[in-house]
């Protein structure tokens, strides 16, 4: 029998976190909302929220295989938040936006929600430019969790070899 592999996303998203941290950066999530994600509805936008998950932003942080849990407050009233990592869309830095992006399909999304066991799929790996990031965390953080639909200008793949993207 041939052993079960864990996703790898989980591990992308812890390291990730801990170079945030190391760095005296603030990790923030961005998080596809969906019925299994509990987050405070007030602070959804499109579908989408970010989350600020710092050490001074949560108490009783987990991120595990399976879901990212913690207590936060929103409006200084505490409350319990629960993300299974597929609906993680990224992780990145505020103050620099750099880190890791995850693209879901809406065909992923309705294969998640039928099956209770995630599908171990193939990953691939795309880089991302810098500026590309930068926007996306400029974004988040000016528009209150709502992401703009502005690309970035192409760049030569060549010279931006520190960001990369999952592809599902």
């Amino acid at each position: 029998m041939k052993p079960v592999i864990p996703p790898i996303k989980s591990y992308l998203i812890q390291a990730i976190f801990e170079w945030c941290t190391d760095c005296g950066f603030t990790p923030h999530l961005s998080v596809l909302v969906t019925p299994d994600v509990r987050v405070p509805s007030d602070y959804v936008r499109n579908g989408e929220i970010v989350l600020n998950i710092g050490q001074l932003a949560t108490h009783a942080l987990k991120i595990t295989k399976q879901e990212i849990t913690f207590m936060g407050r929103f409006a200084g009233k505490p409350q319990e938040v629960s993300v299974p990592i597929f609906n993680v869309l990224a992780i990145f830095a505020k103050e620099n936006g750099q880190g890791i992006s995850f693209e879901i399909t809406s065909s992923k999304i309705a294969e998640h929600q039928e099956s209770n066991n995630p599908p171990i799929l193939k990953n691939s790996l795309k880089l991302i430019s810098e500026n590309e990031t930068l926007l996306f965390a400029k974004d988040a953080s000016k528009t209150h969790n709502k992401k703009s639909s502005k690309k970035a200008p192409k760049q030569n793949k060549k010279n931006n070899s520190k960001h990369l993207k999952i592809i599902k």
